[in-house]
């Protein structure tokens, strides 16, 4: 009898720490979809720096240019919304997003070649 109980104790006790190492597992291993698209829309302006594109549109707060040019990188896999903020100022406007889970990627430069003028790109993203 006392090997019966031991037995169903020991069965009880895997059982319970199985499903809980399951449920441990298993929140650490989500994947925040938001997360990895502020890496790529993050990568994507850092791109667009690199080839003087996004300097030259911020300086002109030209959002729609650079809008269109993150469009063709990243290919529409989520929604975004670009906005230009100077030092004090937003000089675009700002979206309005029906959605709860919203990320904002910030993406600062100086200005262009010769000419100092901070800018702040904002990138709303939402699914």
């Amino acid at each position: 009898m006392k090997g019966i109980n031991f037995m169903i104790e020991l069965a009880i006790s895997i059982l319970l720490l199985s499903i809980s190492l399951f449920f441990i597992y298993k929140s650490y291993n989500k994947v925040d979809v938001l997360s990895k698209y502020k890496f790529e829309t993050f990568y994507a302006l850092k791109h667009l720096d690199e080839q003087n594109e996004l300097r030259y549109y911020a300086v002109r707060d030209d959002w729609s240019k650079i809008n269109s040019s993150l469009s063709n990188i990243l290919e529409n896999k989520f929604n975004f919304y670009v906005v230009i903020f100077n030092k004090t100022i937003n000089t675009t406007n700002i979206p309005e997003i029906e959605s709860n889970n919203i990320g904002i990627v910030d993406y600062h430069i100086s200005g262009d070649f010769g000419y100092y003028s901070p800018r702040i790109i904002k990138v709303f993203i939402w699914e």
